[in-house]
């Protein structure tokens, strides 16, 4: 995609909605956030991690249009609302999603957990027998 018409669109927005059944990384909320926009969105899969519900946007419990339509019309008919949560989403997109957040947490899930010096000896003196033997 053209990143300069996307960055115009969500300047242009007041609000993003996403009701896909399929968003596994949630990227184009943080990029939402990042314009300043709350987002409502279908909860599903990991979005509850991204949006804060009444805090930076509002999840939907399904994809009925009436759902969705009470939820937009939530957010973009109270001025303080949509402001309180255009700041939320800015904030989280400055301060939580950040890149060095997000390698943070995979280093934390893909580093080997810690063995204590205890654990090591343990292992360090107990015979390596083979499991099966020939």
């Amino acid at each position: 995609a053209d990143q300069r018409r996307l960055a115009t669109l969500y300047l242009e927005s007041s609000c993003f909605a996403l009701m896909s059944d399929f968003e596994p990384l949630g990227i184009v909320m943080v990029e939402a956030y990042n314009a300043g926009l709350p987002v409502v969105a279908y909860d599903s899969g990991s979005r509850a991690e991204i949006v804060r519900n009444g805090e930076s946007g509002l999840l939907c419990p399904n994809r009925e249009p009436q759902t969705i339509a009470t939820a937009l019309f939530e957010v973009l008919a109270d001025p303080a609302l949509h402001s309180s949560m255009a700041n939320a989403a800015r904030r989280l997109a400055r301060d939580v999603f950040t890149w060095e957040n997000v390698v943070a947490k995979i280093r934390g899930v893909l580093s080997p957990p810690q063995v204590s010096e205890t654990s090591t000896a343990v292992l360090a003196n107990h015979s390596a027998k083979p499991v099966l033997e020939a």
